[in-house]
Protein backbone atom coordinates (compact mmCIF):
# COMPACT_ATOMS: atom_id res chain seq x y z
CA UNK A 1 0.00 0.00 0.00
CA UNK A 2 2.94 2.37 0.48
CA UNK A 3 3.55 2.40 -3.30
CA UNK A 4 -0.10 3.19 -3.90
CA UNK A 5 -0.10 6.02 -1.36
CA UNK A 6 3.08 7.46 -2.83
CA UNK A 7 1.55 7.39 -6.31
CA UNK A 8 -1.52 9.27 -5.07
CA UNK A 9 0.76 11.77 -3.36
CA UNK A 10 2.71 12.27 -6.57
CA UNK A 11 -0.47 12.77 -8.56
CA UNK A 12 -1.61 15.43 -6.08
CA UNK A 13 1.73 17.16 -6.41
CA UNK A 14 1.61 17.06 -10.22
CA UNK A 15 -1.95 18.34 -10.31
CA UNK A 16 -1.13 21.25 -7.99
CA UNK A 17 2.02 22.16 -9.90
CA UNK A 18 0.30 22.06 -13.29
CA UNK A 19 -2.59 24.22 -12.09
CA UNK A 20 -0.49 26.49 -9.88
CA UNK A 21 -2.61 25.82 -6.80
CA UNK A 22 -2.64 23.97 -3.50
CA UNK A 23 -6.35 23.11 -3.79
CA UNK A 24 -8.10 20.49 -5.88
CA UNK A 25 -11.57 19.19 -6.61
CA UNK A 26 -12.00 15.43 -6.17
CA UNK A 27 -13.62 14.78 -9.54
CA UNK A 28 -11.13 16.94 -11.39
CA UNK A 29 -8.31 15.13 -9.62
CA UNK A 30 -9.78 11.73 -10.54
CA UNK A 31 -10.01 12.76 -14.19
CA UNK A 32 -6.47 14.15 -14.10
CA UNK A 33 -4.86 11.06 -12.54
CA UNK A 34 -6.92 8.27 -14.13
CA UNK A 35 -4.54 7.31 -16.96
CA UNK A 36 -1.39 7.40 -14.83
CA UNK A 37 -3.03 5.43 -12.02
CA UNK A 38 -4.38 2.78 -14.38
CA UNK A 39 -1.02 2.43 -16.12
CA UNK A 40 0.80 2.12 -12.82
CA UNK A 41 -1.69 -0.29 -11.22
CA UNK A 42 -3.49 -2.11 -14.10
CA UNK A 43 -4.92 -4.80 -11.81
CA UNK A 44 -6.69 -2.36 -9.53
CA UNK A 45 -10.31 -2.42 -10.72
CA UNK A 46 -11.44 -0.19 -7.85
CA UNK A 47 -8.88 2.57 -8.34
CA UNK A 48 -11.41 5.37 -7.83
CA UNK A 49 -12.59 4.00 -4.49
CA UNK A 50 -8.97 3.40 -3.53
CA UNK A 51 -8.10 7.05 -4.20
CA UNK A 52 -11.02 8.19 -2.05
CA UNK A 53 -9.86 5.91 0.75
CA UNK A 54 -6.28 7.09 0.39
CA UNK A 55 -7.34 10.74 0.56
CA UNK A 56 -9.05 9.94 3.85
CA UNK A 57 -5.80 8.39 5.12
CA UNK A 58 -3.81 11.43 4.01
CA UNK A 59 -6.37 13.65 5.68
CA UNK A 60 -6.03 11.73 8.94
CA UNK A 61 -2.26 12.11 8.63
CA UNK A 62 -2.59 15.90 8.10
CA UNK A 63 -1.12 15.65 4.60
CA UNK A 64 -4.26 17.04 2.96
CA UNK A 65 -7.11 19.12 4.33
CA UNK A 66 -10.77 18.52 3.45
CA UNK A 67 -12.45 21.84 2.61
CA UNK A 68 -15.96 20.51 2.01
CA UNK A 69 -18.02 19.94 -1.15
CA UNK A 70 -15.45 17.56 -2.61
CA UNK A 71 -12.61 20.09 -2.30
CA UNK A 72 -9.20 19.39 -0.77
CA UNK A 73 -6.08 21.38 -0.01
CA UNK A 74 -2.59 19.96 -0.29
CA UNK A 75 -0.44 20.38 2.81
CA UNK A 76 2.85 18.57 3.56
CA UNK A 77 2.93 15.33 1.58
CA UNK A 78 5.31 12.65 2.84
CA UNK A 79 6.65 11.53 -0.54
CA UNK A 80 9.39 8.94 -0.49
CA UNK A 81 9.90 8.44 -4.24
CA UNK A 82 13.30 9.84 -5.22
CA UNK A 83 12.01 10.77 -8.67
CA UNK A 84 10.20 13.80 -7.25
CA UNK A 85 12.14 14.32 -4.07
CA UNK A 86 13.36 17.79 -3.29
CA UNK A 87 16.63 18.70 -4.93
CA UNK A 88 18.03 19.36 -1.47
CA UNK A 89 16.22 16.79 0.69
CA UNK A 90 16.18 16.98 4.47
CA UNK A 91 17.35 20.58 4.46
CA UNK A 92 15.93 23.54 6.34
CA UNK A 93 13.47 26.13 5.11
CA UNK A 94 16.21 28.72 4.63
CA UNK A 95 18.18 26.32 2.41
CA UNK A 96 15.11 25.72 0.27
CA UNK A 97 14.40 29.43 -0.07
CA UNK A 98 18.04 30.06 -0.94
CA UNK A 99 18.05 27.25 -3.51
CA UNK A 100 14.88 28.62 -5.12
CA UNK A 101 16.36 32.11 -5.29
CA UNK A 102 19.58 31.03 -6.97
CA UNK A 103 18.16 28.38 -9.35
CA UNK A 104 14.93 29.96 -10.63
CA UNK A 105 16.76 31.58 -13.54
CA UNK A 106 17.67 28.08 -14.78
CA UNK A 107 14.02 27.09 -15.03
CA UNK A 108 12.97 30.42 -16.56
CA UNK A 109 15.73 30.55 -19.18
CA UNK A 110 14.73 27.08 -20.38
CA UNK A 111 10.97 27.50 -19.78
CA UNK A 112 11.32 24.26 -17.85
CA UNK A 113 8.18 23.74 -15.79
CA UNK A 114 9.56 20.39 -14.60
CA UNK A 115 12.54 22.00 -12.89
CA UNK A 116 12.53 21.18 -9.15
CA UNK A 117 12.54 24.87 -8.23
CA UNK A 118 8.99 25.15 -9.61
CA UNK A 119 7.79 22.52 -7.18
CA UNK A 120 9.61 24.23 -4.34
CA UNK A 121 8.03 27.63 -4.93
CA UNK A 122 4.57 26.48 -6.01
CA UNK A 123 3.95 23.90 -3.31
CA UNK A 124 6.77 22.55 -1.15
CA UNK A 125 7.84 25.77 0.55
CA UNK A 126 4.26 27.03 1.06
CA UNK A 127 3.42 23.75 2.78
CA UNK A 128 6.49 23.95 5.00
CA UNK A 129 5.82 27.58 5.87
CA UNK A 130 2.37 26.58 7.06
CA UNK A 131 3.91 23.95 9.30
CA UNK A 132 6.41 26.47 10.70
CA UNK A 133 3.72 29.07 11.37
CA UNK A 134 1.53 26.46 13.06
CA UNK A 135 4.36 25.17 15.23
CA UNK A 136 6.32 28.29 16.08
CA UNK A 137 4.28 31.46 15.58
CA UNK A 138 2.23 32.64 18.53
CA UNK A 139 -0.51 35.25 18.23
CA UNK A 140 -1.65 34.06 14.81
CA UNK A 141 -5.13 33.10 13.64
CA UNK A 142 -4.21 30.05 11.62
CA UNK A 143 -7.74 29.36 10.46
CA UNK A 144 -7.69 32.60 8.46
CA UNK A 145 -4.41 32.01 6.65
CA UNK A 146 -3.92 30.69 3.13
CA UNK A 147 -0.38 30.23 1.80
CA UNK A 148 0.23 30.16 -1.95
CA UNK A 149 3.24 30.18 -4.22
CA UNK A 150 3.49 31.05 -7.89
CA UNK A 151 6.03 30.97 -10.71
CA UNK A 152 3.47 32.38 -13.13
CA UNK A 153 0.81 31.02 -15.46
CA UNK A 154 1.32 30.34 -19.13
CA UNK A 155 4.79 31.82 -19.01
CA UNK A 156 7.16 32.05 -16.08
CA UNK A 157 6.97 35.17 -13.95
CA UNK A 158 9.85 37.61 -13.72
CA UNK A 159 9.31 37.75 -9.97
CA UNK A 160 8.09 34.47 -8.45
CA UNK A 161 6.41 34.83 -5.07
CA UNK A 162 5.11 33.01 -2.02
CA UNK A 163 2.26 34.81 -0.24
CA UNK A 164 0.54 34.50 3.13
CA UNK A 165 -3.02 35.74 2.81
CA UNK A 166 -5.50 36.39 5.62
CA UNK A 167 -8.81 35.48 4.03
CA UNK A 168 -10.56 38.29 5.89
CA UNK A 169 -8.91 40.86 3.60
CA UNK A 170 -7.31 39.00 0.68
CA UNK A 171 -7.59 35.72 -1.20
CA UNK A 172 -4.58 36.33 -3.46
CA UNK A 173 -2.05 38.92 -4.63
CA UNK A 174 -4.41 40.91 -6.84
CA UNK A 175 -6.01 42.96 -4.06
CA UNK A 176 -6.04 43.57 -0.32
CA UNK A 177 -3.23 43.34 2.23
CA UNK A 178 -0.87 40.38 2.57
CA UNK A 179 2.61 39.13 3.48
CA UNK A 180 4.71 38.00 0.53
CA UNK A 181 8.17 36.71 -0.30
CA UNK A 182 9.40 38.26 -3.57
CA UNK A 183 12.32 36.62 -5.40
CA UNK A 184 14.74 39.11 -7.00
CA UNK A 185 16.49 36.69 -9.32
CA UNK A 186 18.72 39.34 -10.90
CA UNK A 187 20.54 40.49 -7.77
CA UNK A 188 19.85 37.25 -5.85
CA UNK A 189 17.86 38.87 -3.06
CA UNK A 190 14.79 37.55 -1.30
CA UNK A 191 12.37 40.15 0.07
CA UNK A 192 9.95 39.39 2.89
CA UNK A 193 7.36 42.17 2.69
CA UNK A 194 4.04 43.43 3.96
CA UNK A 195 2.39 44.40 0.71
CA UNK A 196 -0.78 45.47 -1.07
CA UNK A 197 -2.61 44.25 -4.16
CA UNK A 198 -3.28 46.69 -6.96
CA UNK A 199 -5.36 45.01 -9.67
CA UNK A 200 -8.76 46.42 -8.73
CA UNK A 201 -7.35 49.91 -8.20
CA UNK A 202 -5.46 49.79 -11.50
CA UNK A 203 -8.57 48.66 -13.38
CA UNK A 204 -10.60 51.52 -11.89
CA UNK A 205 -8.10 54.40 -11.81
CA UNK A 206 -5.11 53.54 -13.99
CA UNK A 207 -1.49 52.96 -13.03
CA UNK A 208 -0.51 56.54 -12.19
CA UNK A 209 -3.34 57.12 -9.72
CA UNK A 210 -2.93 53.62 -8.30
CA UNK A 211 0.70 54.37 -7.53
CA UNK A 212 -0.31 57.40 -5.43
CA UNK A 213 -3.11 55.57 -3.63
CA UNK A 214 -0.80 52.70 -2.71
CA UNK A 215 1.91 55.12 -1.54
CA UNK A 216 -0.56 56.97 0.71
CA UNK A 217 -1.90 53.75 2.19
CA UNK A 218 1.61 52.40 2.76
CA UNK A 219 2.60 55.56 4.64
CA UNK A 220 -0.47 55.37 6.86
CA UNK A 221 -0.03 51.64 7.54
CA UNK A 222 3.62 52.10 8.57
CA UNK A 223 2.36 53.96 11.63
CA UNK A 224 0.76 50.69 12.77
CA UNK A 225 3.84 48.49 12.29
CA UNK A 226 6.73 48.19 14.75
CA UNK A 227 9.27 45.69 13.46
CA UNK A 228 12.88 46.43 14.35
CA UNK A 229 14.44 44.16 11.73
CA UNK A 230 12.34 45.56 8.88
CA UNK A 231 12.83 48.70 6.81
CA UNK A 232 9.81 51.00 6.68
CA UNK A 233 9.99 51.89 3.01
CA UNK A 234 9.34 50.48 -0.44
CA UNK A 235 11.60 47.97 -2.15
CA UNK A 236 13.87 48.68 -5.10
CA UNK A 237 13.76 45.96 -7.73
CA UNK A 238 15.97 45.81 -10.85
CA UNK A 239 14.46 47.43 -13.93
CA UNK A 240 14.76 44.27 -16.02
CA UNK A 241 12.30 42.49 -13.69
CA UNK A 242 9.62 45.16 -13.81
CA UNK A 243 6.56 44.94 -16.03
CA UNK A 244 3.18 46.64 -16.13
CA UNK A 245 1.92 44.10 -13.62
CA UNK A 246 4.63 44.43 -10.99
CA UNK A 247 6.18 47.87 -11.59
CA UNK A 248 4.59 49.37 -8.46
CA UNK A 249 5.90 46.84 -5.92
CA UNK A 250 8.02 49.67 -4.48
CA UNK A 251 4.98 51.86 -3.87
CA UNK A 252 2.78 49.07 -2.53
CA UNK A 253 5.36 47.78 -0.02
CA UNK A 254 4.76 48.86 3.58
CA UNK A 255 7.89 47.30 5.06
CA UNK A 256 10.43 44.65 4.16
CA UNK A 257 13.49 42.67 5.12
CA UNK A 258 15.87 41.34 2.47
CA UNK A 259 18.15 38.31 2.46
CA UNK A 260 21.15 38.08 0.15
CA UNK A 261 21.81 34.69 -1.39
CA UNK A 262 25.49 34.69 -0.42
CA UNK A 263 24.78 35.66 3.19
CA UNK A 264 21.49 33.94 3.83
CA UNK A 265 20.03 34.01 7.34
CA UNK A 266 19.66 31.01 9.60
CA UNK A 267 16.43 29.05 9.86
CA UNK A 268 15.75 30.52 13.30
CA UNK A 269 16.01 34.05 11.93
CA UNK A 270 13.90 33.26 8.85
CA UNK A 271 11.11 31.79 10.98
CA UNK A 272 11.36 34.54 13.59
CA UNK A 273 11.03 37.25 10.93
CA UNK A 274 8.07 35.46 9.39
CA UNK A 275 6.29 35.12 12.72
CA UNK A 276 6.82 38.81 13.53
CA UNK A 277 5.50 40.13 10.24
CA UNK A 278 2.50 37.76 10.18
CA UNK A 279 1.61 38.82 13.75
CA UNK A 280 1.83 42.51 12.78
CA UNK A 281 -0.23 41.84 9.65
CA UNK A 282 -3.02 40.09 11.53
CA UNK A 283 -3.04 42.72 14.27
CA UNK A 284 -3.83 45.44 11.70
CA UNK A 285 -6.75 43.33 10.51
CA UNK A 286 -8.05 42.17 13.90
CA UNK A 287 -8.08 45.67 15.45
CA UNK A 288 -10.12 46.97 12.51
CA UNK A 289 -7.54 49.49 11.29
CA UNK A 290 -7.25 48.10 7.77
CA UNK A 291 -11.02 48.00 7.34
CA UNK A 292 -11.22 51.63 8.50
CA UNK A 293 -8.45 52.57 6.08
CA UNK A 294 -10.32 51.11 3.12
CA UNK A 295 -13.56 52.76 4.30
CA UNK A 296 -11.73 56.11 4.38
CA UNK A 297 -10.98 55.98 0.66
CA UNK A 298 -13.03 58.38 -1.47
CA UNK A 299 -13.64 56.27 -4.57
CA UNK A 300 -15.20 59.16 -6.51
CA UNK A 301 -12.23 61.50 -6.06
CA UNK A 302 -9.61 58.71 -5.77
CA UNK A 303 -8.36 60.27 -2.53
CA UNK A 304 -7.16 58.21 0.43
CA UNK A 305 -8.13 59.66 3.78
CA UNK A 306 -6.89 58.70 7.24
CA UNK A 307 -9.07 56.39 9.38
CA UNK A 308 -11.37 58.37 11.67
CA UNK A 309 -9.99 61.61 10.18
CA UNK A 310 -7.18 61.68 12.70
CA UNK A 311 -3.43 61.48 12.30
CA UNK A 312 -0.29 61.41 14.40
CA UNK A 313 1.04 64.16 12.15
CA UNK A 314 0.29 67.85 12.71
CA UNK A 315 -0.64 68.39 9.07
CA UNK A 316 -2.71 65.54 7.55
CA UNK A 317 -2.47 67.18 4.13
CA UNK A 318 1.11 65.92 3.88
CA UNK A 319 0.17 62.27 3.57
CA UNK A 320 -2.85 62.75 1.32
CA UNK A 321 -1.26 65.28 -1.04
CA UNK A 322 -0.34 62.66 -3.62
CA UNK A 323 -3.81 61.17 -3.77
CA UNK A 324 -5.44 64.60 -3.88
CA UNK A 325 -3.39 65.56 -6.92
CA UNK A 326 -4.06 62.23 -8.57
CA UNK A 327 -7.73 62.50 -7.72
CA UNK A 328 -8.02 65.91 -9.41
CA UNK A 329 -6.30 64.59 -12.53
CA UNK A 330 -8.48 61.52 -12.50
CA UNK A 331 -11.63 63.63 -12.30
CA UNK A 332 -10.63 66.36 -14.77
CA UNK A 333 -9.16 64.14 -17.48
CA UNK A 334 -11.81 61.46 -17.17
CA UNK A 335 -9.39 58.75 -18.24
CA UNK A 336 -10.80 56.03 -16.02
Amino acid sequence: MSEWRDEVRKQILRYCDKNNTTKFDLQEFLDFSENDIKNEFPENDTWEASIRRTLQELRDNSEVEFLGNGRYRRKALNISDDSIALPIPHTSINDRLQYSLTHYHEAKSESNWNHPVITLINSEIPSELEIKIRAECDNTRLENLDIQGSCGKGRMANIPWIGIFDKRVSDGPRDGLYVVYLFDTVEDRLFLTLNQGMTELKDNYGLATTKDILSARAEILREQVNLNQFKMTGIDLPEQLLTGRNKHYGNSTICYRSYDADQFSSQNEIVSDLCEIVAAYQKIISNGFYEELISSFDDKQAVQGYPNNTSSRDDPSVWIEKTQVAGREYKQEGKY
